[in-house]
């Protein structure tokens, strides 16, 4: 019986640890809403590199993203940002800008809501594939080392 307690203890330690579960590419595709598959990026003018467009064609290609901004609504660790995560976001709509150097990007607007692929990568050395996002992976919350 004590064993039992045990597993349910550290079952809800887990559950409070929790900020977002993925989801899996086969969980993606039976969705019917258009989407875009991006990695956080760090390069001028742009945050986001789009790795799938809505018609499911690799392309890697920097864009803007307006509305969903999970790297800010989480205030993630660096580690975590820099990881190799796939983050989705549900289009609404986009349109073509250009940039002061007449550069073609693509605008999207994207609803609030956003999903992240399985697995979640923590970025830290010791890697295991993980379903969710934990309170270790952010900010306010992490270890400070």
């Amino acid at each position: 019986m004590p064993n039992s307690f045990k597993v349910i203890n550290i079952d809800f330690i887990k559950q409070e640890n929790i900020v977002k579960e993925s989801i899996s590419a086969r969980e993606l595709n039976s969705k019917e809403r258009p989407y875009i598959l991006c990695k956080p990026t760090l390069v001028t003018g742009f945050y986001w590199l789009m790795v799938q467009d809505e018609n499911k064609s690799k392309c890697p290609e920097y864009v803007v993203i307006t509305g969903a901004d999970p790297m800010a609504e989480m205030r993630v660790r660096y580690e975590f940002s820099v990881a190799s995560n796939k983050f989705i976001f549900y289009v609404v709509g986009k349109r073509e800008c250009f940039t002061e150097d007449n550069e073609e990007y693509i605008e999207y607007f994207v609803d609030r809501e956003w999903d992240i692929l399985y697995p979640v990568d923590s970025g830290r050395a010791f890697k295991l594939p993980s379903r969710y996002i934990t309170k270790a992976d952010l900010h306010d919350y992490g270890y400070a080392w």
